[in-house]
């Protein structure tokens, strides 16, 4: 008798599932960002929580909030980006407190390119996350 061919699916848990609509409810993640997490696909997770507002077991009622239109499933609510808490200058120096002693301490060509770049990674990442 022939073996069977395998379908390539993958069988998750009822616990993977509650961990899934658990990120996606509680941690915000996308279905993109669990899929990734759960190797699977996207469609796949929005499956699981198409199933999930059919069935609304009580272990998710906690998970369950007005965080979507009910009109347009999956319209998240805009979310405001954190204000700075400290200027530009500020952020460069407590980065530069720590490290400016190696940087010193190379040859000049070498430390003015490490700065160069260092501080061009640090405006990135000022403007990134706070602004």
């Amino acid at each position: 008798m022939p073996k069977k061919a395998k379908t390539g699916k993958r069988g998750f848990s009822a616990a993977d599932k509650a961990e899934a609509m658990r990120l996606i409810y509680e941690e915000k993640w996308t279905a993109k960002d669990v899929a990734l997490h759960f190797n699977c696909s996207a469609n796949a997770v929005q499956n699981w929580k198409t199933q999930h507002k059919k069935a609304k077991p009580a272990v998710f009622e906690e998970f369950e909030k007005d965080e979507y239109d009910a009109e347009q499933d999956m319209v998240p609510v805009k979310t405001v980006k954190p204000v700075p808490h400290v200027s530009f200058d500020a952020f460069v120096r407590a980065y530069w407190k720590e490290r400016a002693v190696d940087v010193l301490l190379m040859e000049h060509a070498v430390s003015a390119e490490v700065t160069k770049y260092v501080n061009e990674a640090l405006r990135y990442a000022y403007d990134r996350f706070y602004k």
